[in-house]
């Protein structure tokens, strides 16, 4: 069934070891954010304006660009034109040959279901992995103590650059994030529209197009 190409493809982009295989990319993405937000201080680095929520965002956009696509999401430099026009044409050929295979035989993504998979990053991006880290960011400007007890823990590293293990190990942070995701869920529901009429499998429930379920 197509739902199984697409989780094929899809999932394995947000298992735990795709995401360490890329823990230097998501550093070298981070890193740069900070580096902007260090440049737009207004001569004093302990004071920032700017719109925190957006530039998690961004972040968390580039950085599913880049693990999912290998594509610069931000990159809207004339540099950049032939590239853009290079995968689109990439696209569209895999679009002709996708198309004309049966749906058992299908491997790939053609254009329009890269469109919807691409649609599917940006709801990502805004609703989950960018808000978490946005109410982080505040609830550590509020709560000194907690902020405090952070550092201490990041602090007593004993390594010059942390990588995963020593993250991992992080227990005092875990917990923080594993709170702040309980006390505000990223995401309640998520709604599909049918396309096309179809059954529920095992129950047989009968379901119509244009339903939500």
């Amino acid at each position: 069934p197509k739902y199984k190409r697409h989780a094929s493809i899809i999932l394995p982009l947000f298992r735990r070891g795709k995401i360490l295989n890329n823990y230097d990319l998501i550093i070298d993405c981070t890193d740069k954010l900070l580096d902007q937000w260090r440049s737009t201080t207004d001569n004093d680095p302990k004071h920032f304006h700017l719109n925190i929520v957006d530039q998690c965002q961004n972040l968390s956009l580039a950085i599913f660009g880049f693990i999912g696509f290998d594509y610069d999401f931000q990159t809207l430099k004339e540099s950049n034109i032939n590239k853009t026009n290079n995968l689109t044409q990439a696209l569209n050929q895999v679009q002709k040959t996708e198309v004309a295979k049966p749906e058992q035989e299908k491997k790939g993504l053609y254009h329009e279901e890269v469109i919807n998979e691409l649609l599917l990053f940006i709801v990502a991006r805004s609703e989950t992995t960018g808000a978490t880290a946005s109410w982080f960011i505040y609830f550590m400007s509020k709560y000194r103590r907690v902020q405090a007890l952070i550092t201490a823990e990041l602090r007593s590293n004993k390594y010059h650059a942390m990588g995963v293990e020593q993250i991992e190990s992080l227990t005092y942070l875990d917990r923080i994030i594993q709170e702040i995701l309980r006390f505000l869920r990223p995401v309640i529901s998520t709604t599909r529209t049918l396309t096309v009429d179809d059954q529920l499998p095992g129950s047989g429930v009968q379901l119509h197009k244009d339903d939500e379920i």
